[in-house]
């Protein structure tokens, strides 16, 4: 009989976004054949605070069970994934230590009557992220005892930004659990500074290399430079570093070409977005190509048409989109951030590491490759990632993180 294993991500896919969470979707289906695999969402729905009172009168009074198909709503099911989209509600206008009780009580109705509804209860419970799945998780976990492990993904992991109550609660899960996993050196080290007891491993990220070829030699010869980066509206990102060095290069001479995915919500006005805006007080708006959301199937097209990706991320758990530029063997200079260094191949000749906040050391190694100075060897590069976190080595790390814990 297959294990049963229930995952519950921090955010996940949806038909109108299929980046956000992606990365949870495919390493469920790595193992979907060799396990009873049921995927568990929550989407988060604002309320008013009087129906937040509303609840917890009738919670105090024992009476909540009357609100049970109010919680229970089945929606979108992802055709790969045996997935389950419930909502809960979530109230902004109250102190945040009361909504998360808030959060966590829903959860608790919503699993109850899903493991009844289902007749299925899993033997193992894997939580993407400690904020919030991780916490959820833990409440399952200890009502029906069942064992628990969490990956942390999440670069940004500022424990006290979710109250006092929550921080000991995101304590009390991270040191309950049977194994925390986290996706880089720089995300142990991140947990481990709060003074959690724990002892992380490190098992990385999935990246799909067959989704990412080597770049196709489109014979372009026509300016300008294509200089793609990924990014979104987060300081960490630092969009002013990444402007400034292609400032740097146009007043040197160089005819370069910015393009920016991400930065931009949907249906936002570009007036917003930060790369945009230090583009325009700079006079070099019209040598930016904002892109916004673009769809995950997509992105193989827009690294294939880059000369030179670029990440300016002053922290990143990962780095997902460097491996993906990477596995198409483009010329890559990131910033040394953390979890960069862990992608990395020593001494690799396809990946530059710059210090956090260096335009000008962006710009002169995009000089250097321009002028032939740099020399490349792409394919060792491409093939570390694949033999470290590719489609047969990921599986490997899920199949025996889900053997050994029950």
């Amino acid at each position: 009989m297959k294990k049963k294993v229930l995952i519950i991500p921090s955010w996940y896919v949806s038909h109108r976004q299929d980046m956000a969470g992606s990365f949870f979707r495919e390493q469920a289906i790595l193992v979907k054949d060799d396990f009873d695999l049921k995927l568990v969402y929550f989407k988060y729905k604002p309320c008013t605070a009087f129906f937040f009172f509303f609840v917890k009168t009738l919670y105090k009074l024992r009476l909540a069970y009357l609100l049970k198909n109010i919680f229970y709503q089945k929606e979108e099911i992802d055709d790969e994934i045996n997935t389950h989209f419930f909502t809960i509600y979530t109230c902004p206008n109250i102190n945040k230590d009361r909504n998360n009780w808030f959060l966590k009580w829903q959860v608790q109705q919503v699993i109850d009557t899903f493991f009844l509804a289902e007749n299925w209860k899993p033997d193992l419970i894997h939580a993407h992220c400690t904020f919030y799945a991780g916490i959820f998780a833990n409440i399952v976990a200890t009502k029906y005892h069942i064992p628990y492990i969490i990956t942390e993904h999440h670069g940004p992991f500022f424990a006290h930004e979710y109250g006092k109550h929550t921080f000991f609660e995101a304590k009390k899960t991270i040191e309950n659990a049977n194994v925390i996993c986290a996706v880089s050196r720089h995300q142990a080290r991140i947990i481990l500074m709060h003074n959690f007891l724990c002892k992380p491993i490190i098992i990385g990220n999935y990246v799909n290399e067959t989704h990412y070829q080597k770049k196709i030699n489109t014979q372009k010869t026509t300016k300008p430079i294509n200089i793609l980066t990924v990014g979104n509206r987060l300081p960490l990102k630092d969009s002013e570093t990444f402007v400034l060095a292609i400032k740097t290069l146009l007043e040197n001479g160089y005819d370069v070409q910015a393009t920016v995915i991400g930065g931009l919500q949907e249906n936002e006005n570009l007036q917003n977005c930060g790369y945009y805006q230090k583009a325009t007080a700079l006079g070099i708006a019209h040598k930016f190509n904002i892109l916004g959301k673009v769809n995950k199937g997509n992105m193989p097209k827009h690294y294939a048409e880059a000369d030179i990706f670029v990440s300016t991320s002053v922290a990143e758990s990962f780095g997902v989109s460097v491996c993906e530029a990477l596995l198409m063997e483009i010329p890559t200079i990131a910033v040394s951030n953390g979890g960069i260094d862990d992608i990395k191949l020593e001494n690799s000749n396809n990946c530059f590491l710059v210090p956090i906040q260096n335009p000008l050391k962006i710009a002169q190694i995009v000089q250097e490759i321009l002028n032939g100075t740099k020399h490349f060897a792409p394919k060792p590069q491409r093939d570390y990632i694949i033999e470290q976190f590719g489609t047969k080595a990921f599986k490997k790390i899920i199949t025996n993180l889900y053997l050994q814990e029950a």
